[in-house]
């Protein structure tokens, strides 16, 4: 998405600019007050942290971890002291779960990190801070996005806030939190052929109602409903990709899946329309030469009509609603 590239370049050209001056719709600056070496194992998970796998073994922190080995650690990780005094951590994450990972993966035991004392008390810019960091660094799945706007919603923000707060479009976020609620599967393949937009997304929304669906795929304890709902959700997704449907036209044929005794139109309907009508006003009288002119016109046409639905019957999908 053009939009988004946009929006990622601006932020990480501006990382130094946040740091410095503080998030956007935030008042005051979020200072560095110190840098220092911490004890990893003094560091708690970031409650507000949005990115749901960081495996050691993943190829990213495999290159990220070959990387601080040559060069070290360019950037700090942010963390806040922790509130709690009786806890173990001594400090919360803020940013930088991916660098903490590959730390632990070369098995050191300190890091360095930038100490955000202004951070302490304050929900609202931590979770400003880890969801910036994450969109500059690395591109945040649709599920991680939700769930990170989920919180930020929680903390009484509307999108056009969240939107000022991380440097993004008002308009994006509502696409990160649409695709966030489709299944992970449907996203994964429409995120595949380039269908994930915002009216592609609106279309199976559509599909899905109030529903909660995890996935595409079947599973153990689906309703009737739900499973029904699992059928159109995939009649859609093959006619997306097969037929190449814009979001307008997938937004269309939702709406006709929903309505299923509703009649569709086609390239033929017209034509079915107008034959009809002429043969309720044809002339009660004719000459035999008119007759057979109109019966022999009539078989061309059946024999047309025949040849089209033989060549397009092989075109034909098994029909998911079809059991």
């Amino acid at each position: 998405m053009k939009q988004e590239k946009n929006y990622r370049h601006q932020l990480a050209k501006s990382r130094g600019d946040i740091i410095k001056a503080g998030l956007p719709g935030l008042s005051g600056p979020i200072t560095t007050e110190r840098e220092m070496f911490i004890r990893i194992d003094e560091i708690a998970p970031s409650p507000h942290q949005t990115r749901s796998e960081i495996k050691p073994d993943s190829p990213d922190i495999i290159e990220l971890a070959e990387n601080i080995q040559k060069v070290g650690l360019i950037n700090p990780i942010i963390v806040r002291p922790n509130p709690d005094q009786s806890s173990d951590y001594k400090w919360i994450l803020v940013a930088g779960e991916r660098r903490l990972a590959a730390h632990k993966r070369l098995g050191r035991t300190t890091i360095k990190a930038s100490i955000r004392e202004t951070l302490k008390d304050d929900e609202l810019k931590s979770w400003s801070v880890t969801l910036s960091e994450n969109i500059m660094r690395k591109p945040l799945k649709p599920d991680e996005a939700g769930e990170a706007i989920e919180i930020a919603r929680n903390m009484n923000m509307n999108n056009k806030a969240i939107a000022e707060t991380i440097g993004i479009s008002e308009r994006y976020v509502i696409h990160l939190y649409g695709a966030a609620k489709l299944p992970e599967d449907l996203r994964t393949q429409l995120e595949q052929y380039g269908k994930l937009t915002k009216r592609h997304i609106e279309a199976f929304k559509r599909l899905i109602g109030a529903k909660k669906i995890t996935k595409l795929s079947p599973e153990d304890g689906d309703t009737e409903e739900t499973t029904r709902t699992k059928k159109l959700l995939h009649q859609l997704l093959n006619e997306v990709i097969d037929d190449d449907l814009s979001g307008e036209d997938a937004i269309e044929r939702a709406k006709e899946l929903l309505k299923p005794n509703k009649k569709s139109k086609s390239f033929l309907t017209t034509f079915n329309k107008r034959l009809k009508e002429a043969l309720k006003r044809r002339p009660t009288r004719m000459s035999d030469d008119k007759r057979r002119l109109a019966i022999h016109q009539a078989e061309e046409m059946i024999q047309a009509l025949q040849e089209f639905i033989k060549e397009e019957s092989t075109k034909l999908k098994p029909d998911p609603n079809q059991t």
